[in-house]
């Protein structure tokens, strides 16, 4: 005889709760007395949810219409959430035993509704000159969602309206919070601006040791940037580089490679692409808003490689580290692995060639996400860190997300060849 005590904690129960509560919470539970400050603390840590669906067929219906319907569907979801939890918890157990049926049902229609209700809101609040309080607390609530599944771009629009309807430039820890998010967006000049502000270090010093180390790195990725967005201009103009569609289960990512600074790990690439190699790949490790890895560990199968490439970190042409940046794992100054890439999550410079550090291992950038980075960080996260001791550590029971397949769509008129260096166990 199952208790009353555990079958009112079932699974459905939990999850029940935890999607009402995140998703109605902005526009139902806050009073309006509470509005502005919700709004001025958009980035609370909220459970990942499934994304949003990509744009979508309007079939012309105004932004605005497809933003009130929702919303009506969510209130009326959030009546029977009221009623049936009454129902659950003041009856009898023989009547919770009723109810629990209906659990999986709401559940399912509450976790499908959210990221449409979302979307409805994020268009709408692009379009809407006045938006409401219900609107601005809901899209509150969504850009901190949206920061913490990484989904920084969407972050970056939606705060840089929102602080226009609430422009308390006196609030040091809002205006810190939106440098964050420009820094790891490499929006540098922003964060520098906010530097200069009297109050800045104190808000800073408040943070994390891993969000307070993005602004001490700032003045150095920004002199970087300069050159990177250069280059970048050069490259859109020629608009020949390689590139390579990655089919991730999260969704599609285009990644365009640097040929002209690193021609040895490109070819190598393309390679492994043509071969399949990729195809089914684990993406694992993938650290929360600092890397995700991919290329070592095959869902199906391993494939031995027996040699190496080299590192081509070290030179004046060598690219750096910033948001959506593909580079591969160095063993040694001198060799690199040839299978194990990586997309850097935010600017990284630790990961750069340090001229000053002679023995430094450094990374060489091979390429940059050109779309659907938001995919990357929808990955499922496999590893933290503490934030004390700064180390690393898997997080149980999560599977990690995969590359379903890769595919070449561009690449320049001649033969990928590069050099295969035999591994140092294998030199006589």
């Amino acid at each position: 005889m199952i208790s009353p005590f555990e079958f009112k904690s079932t699974h459905y129960l939990a999850v029940s709760v935890a999607l009402f509560a995140v998703l109605f919470a902005a526009i139902f539970v806050l009073p309006d007395s509470q509005a502005a400050t919700a709004a001025s603390q958009p980035l609370l840590v909220m459970a990942p949810v499934p994304q949003a669906p990509g744009d979508q067929e309007s079939d012309g219906v105004s932004a605005e219409d497809r933003y009130h319907t929702a919303l009506l569907k969510g209130r009326d979801l959030a009546k029977q959430w009221r009623s049936l939890s009454l129902r659950f918890f003041d009856g009898s157990l023989a009547e919770s035993r009723q109810w629990k049926d209906k659990w999986p049902e709401l559940a399912k229609e509450l976790a499908e509704h959210r990221p449409v209700l979302e979307q409805a809101a994020i268009d709408w609040f692009i379009e809407a000159k006045n938006p409401d309080d219900d609107l601005l607390r809901l899209v509150s609530a969504i850009s901190a969602q949206t920061y913490d599944t990484g989904d920084l771009e969407t972050t970056w629009n939606l705060l840089q309206k929102l602080k226009n309807f609430f422009p308390e430039e006196n609030d040091m820890e809002l205006q810190c919070r939106i440098s964050l998010v420009a820094i790891k967006t490499n929006r540098f000049d922003y964060a520098l601006d906010f530097l200069r502000r009297p109050g800045a270090k104190d808000a800073v010093d408040a943070l994390g040791q891993l969000d307070k180390n993005m602004f001490l790195l700032c003045p150095i990725m920004a002199r970087k940037w300069q050159r990177e967005e250069e280059l970048r201009q050069k490259e859109l103009e020629a608009d020949d580089l390689p590139r390579v569609k990655i089919q991730l289960s999260t969704g599609e990512v285009i990644f365009e490679l640097f040929e002209n600074e690193a021609p040895q790990v490109v070819a190598n690439f393309i390679n492994l692409v043509e071969s399949g190699y990729y195809d089914d790949s684990y993406c694992h490790p993938h650290v929360k808003n600092i890397v995700v890895q991919s290329g070592m560990q095959n869902r199906n199968f391993n494939v031995p490689i027996d040699y190496m490439i080299k590192n081509e970190s070290r030179s004046e042409d060598a690219r750096d580290h910033f948001n959506g940046s593909l580079t591969m794992a160095s063993l040694s100054s001198e060799l690199t692995a040839p299978t194990a890439f990586a997309v850097t999550l935010s600017p990284n410079p630790e990961l750069d060639w340090d001229r000053t550090e002679k023995d430094k291992i450094s990374q060489p950038v091979f390429g940059r996400v050109v779309s659907g980075m938001k995919h990357v960080m929808a990955l499922p996260v496999t590893m933290e860190i503490d934030e004390e001791t700064q180390e690393q550590s898997e997080i149980k029971d999560v599977t990690p997300g995969y590359i379903e397949k890769a595919t070449i769509i561009r690449k320049r008129d001649h033969e990928y060849t590069y050099e295969k260096i035999r591994r140092p166990q294998e030199k006589k």
